[in-house]
C-alpha cells in the first residue's frame, strides 16, 4: 500500500506524527472492532486499520533514529569532543533503544563524544543480547580511553564471540595500558580461535618491547 494511503485508512493528513497516528489507531480500531459495531465488513476495515498502523510505526521509529538529535554532532574527520552531545539522552538510547540498530548507533555516538562519563552508559551496554550492540560499546570504550574498564571487559571476552573478543583486543591495542589488560591478553593467546590468538599474541609482543 501507498505511503499516503496508510496516512489515509488512518484518516490522517500525510505526514502526520507519530503520536497522531497512535491516537488514530485507539480511535478507529475502537471504532470498527467487531464487538462494538454491526458492520458486517468491520473486520477487513480493522484489519487494514492495524496494517497501517504497524507499517507507519515502523517509518516512525526510523525517522526518530535519523532525526536524533545527536546526528549532527559527530564530523569523521573530527577528534574534538562536540559540547552539543546530550549524554544522558545517548546513554538512555543505549540502554532502553527497541532496535539493536539503534542501540549500536547509541554506543558508537557515545564513543565519538570524547566524554569519558559516557562510561557509566557503557559499562551497562556492555551486557546487551546482542554481539553487535557489545562490538559497538567496546570499540567506544577504546576511542574514549577508558583504562578502568578492564574488570568488565575481561568479563565480556570470556563470555563472547569471536568478533567481540576481537573487538575487545582491538579496544587494549587503542587503549595501550597493556599491565592493565594483562589478563585479557594471555587469556587471548589461549582461545582456541586462531584469530584471536594470532592478535594476542601481537600484543603481547609489542608490550613486551615497549617494557624493554
Amino acid at each position: 500500500m501507498d505511503k499516503r494511503e496508510l496516512y489515509k485508512t488512518l484518516e490522517l493528513p500525510f505526514g502526520a506524527g507519530k503520536q497522531e497516528i497512535k491516537d488514530a489507531y485507539r480511535r478507529l480500531a475502537k471504532k470498527y472492532h467487531p464487538d462494538i459495531t454491526k458492520d458486517i465488513q468491520s473486520g477487513e476495515k480493522l484489519a487494514k486499520i492495524i496494517s497501517a498502523y504497524k507499517t507507519l510505526n515502523v517509518y516512525a521509529e526510523r525517522k526518530s533514529v535519523i532525526d536524533f538529535p545527536v546526528k549532527h554532532a559527530y564530523k569523521k574527520q573530527s577528534t574534538k569532543p562536540n559540547k552539543t552531545v546530550d549524554i544522558f539522552s545517548l546513554g538512555k538510547l543505549l540502554t532502553e533503544g527497541k532496535t539493536v540498530g539503534m542501540r549500536a548507533f547509541a554506543a558508537r555516538a557515545l564513543g565519538n563524544s570524547g566524554k569519558k562519563s559516557a562510561y557509566a552508559y557503557l559499562r551497562k551496554g556492555l551486557w546487551d543480547s546482542e554481539p553487535l550492540v557489545v562490538k559497538s560499546v567496546v570499540e567506544a570504550i577504546g576511542k574514549l580511553g577508558i583504562n578502568q574498564s578492564a574488570g568488565e571487559l575481561g568479563s565480556v571476552f570470556a563470555h563472547g564471540n569471536e568478533e567481540v573478543k576481537l573487538a575487545v583486543l582491538g579496544c587494549v591495542k587503542k587503549i595501550g595500558m597493556y599491565g592493565t589488560f594483562r589478563g585479557i591478553v594471555l587469556e587471548g593467546m589461549r582461545d582456541g580461535n586462531p584469530q584471536v590468538r594470532k592478535l594476542a599474541l601481537r600484543l603481547f609482543a609489542g608490550s613486551r618491547e615497549g617494557a624493554s
